[in-house]
């Protein structure tokens, strides 16, 4: 097995295990001492194509699909790589001699549609090749309404959930006042000049008592 890194035909096997219809070999290569997988799996499946001619399977046209279906989506490689398995397994388990190209279009657009609505509606425009519109509209129609059933059981199970105590504020949240700061500042500032002019009155009222001791005429033996 040729090496993916340093493309060298030197390796060995360090472990072997079944996947599927496949088995699964982890290599390691003698000469960059780099770790890759690889997958063995019979070749007897053939695929008939939509003008009745026959060719072997090849798994790399169907990665090749769900990578442009999936391009720039939020689908790790990992994921990619493990819905070509799934369709792989179903292949091999339902149809172990032949299957029709439609058959695995069929497969690959059912795998699309769970993992990511935007991938299924790239790869449905290709493969089904629209006419027009309403096919394509006709096409993607039982996903959008599946969509519209989600939403609105989502909303039902909002509507029923109970609220917390105090309406649709959360019990542990506080009411916060609104405060005129304008206003306040008027008050605090009235306020102050009240005080002020108080605390002069007196003293002015002090004042005048004294001057007024001092020019009385005190009594005799005082």
């Amino acid at each position: 097995m040729e090496c993916p890194f340093c493309h060298q035909d030197n390796d060995k096997v360090v472990d072997s295990r079944a996947s599927g219809s496949a088995i699964r070999r982890r290599r390691e290569c003698l000469k960059c001492s780099r770790r890759y997988t690889t997958y063995e799996r019979p070749e007897s499946l053939r695929v008939i194509k939509k003008d009745g001619t026959r060719e072997e399977y090849d798994r790399s046209k169907i990665r090749r699909g769900l990578m442009l279906a999936l391009h720039k989506r939020p689908v790790p490689t990992e994921r990619l790589d493990e819905m070509l398995r799934e369709i792989e397994n179903e292949l091999m388990d339902e149809y172990p001699v032949e299957v029709s190209s439609a058959t695995i279009g069929d497969l690959v657009m059912k795998k699309l549609a769970k993992e990511d609505q935007v991938a299924y509606v790239r790869f449905a425009s290709v493969y089904r090749n629209f006419k027009d519109v309403s096919e394509f509209v006709q096409e993607v129609q039982p996903m959008l309404t599946e969509r519209g059933r989600e939403k609105g059981k989502e909303k039902e199970k909002e509507r029923t959930e109970p609220r917390p105590a105090g309406g649709e504020k959360d019990a542990g949240e506080k009411m916060v006042p609104i405060v005129n700061l304008p206003e306040l500042f008027a008050k605090l500032n009235a306020g102050e000049k009240g005080s002020g002019e108080k605390g002069g009155g007196e003293k002015r009222g002090g004042e005048k008592g004294k001057n007024k001791e001092r020019t009385e005429p005190k009594p005799a033996g005082g």
